[in-house]
């Protein structure tokens, strides 16, 4: 194991296929990084998600994204849970990372993020839509 984490024998610049970043993670992302850049950028990541307290705050987050989407779902004579869900957990990651999200938007964006995981791996109209998404967002093209 300790050879994939030693940067002498690994480089990660060329290492994922061109739709893979350019629908999943994006150009500059920090599977893309090698030397001094990945690690700065991975410390940004890796730091909070370690973090016993950041992880209860995203927690709490989601709960209390949850229970504010709870009465407008009760009003509705049909929900879809996986797209009301994607809405929860957009909007309570972009409150937690301190990212504004316009309410108007966020249908938008958690249709987005749905299709670049759903289209990365793709062939066809799945891949295109995931292209087009990522392409939506700030330096994603």
């Amino acid at each position: 194991m300790r050879f994939f984490y030693d940067e002498k024998h690994i480089l990660r610049h060329d290492a994922q296929p061109r739709p893979v970043i350019d629908t999943l993670f994006g150009r500059g992302a920090v599977h893309t990084l090698d030397g001094e850049r990945h690690r700065v950028r991975k410390a940004l990541f890796t730091g909070l998600l370690k973090d016993p307290s950041a992880v209860r705050d995203l927690s709490r987050q989601v709960g209390g994204e949850m229970e504010r989407a709870r009465p407008e779902w009760s009003r509705e004579d049909r929900v879809v849970l996986f797209d009301e869900l994607a809405k929860v957990l957009t909007r309570a990651m972009h409150t937690w990372s301190g990212v504004p999200l316009d309410e108007n938007a966020l249908t938008r964006t958690s249709r987005d993020l749905i299709a670049m995981v759903d289209g990365f791996a793709a062939v066809g109209p799945r891949h295109f839509a995931a292209r087009r998404a990522r392409g939506a967002w700030p330096g994603g093209g």
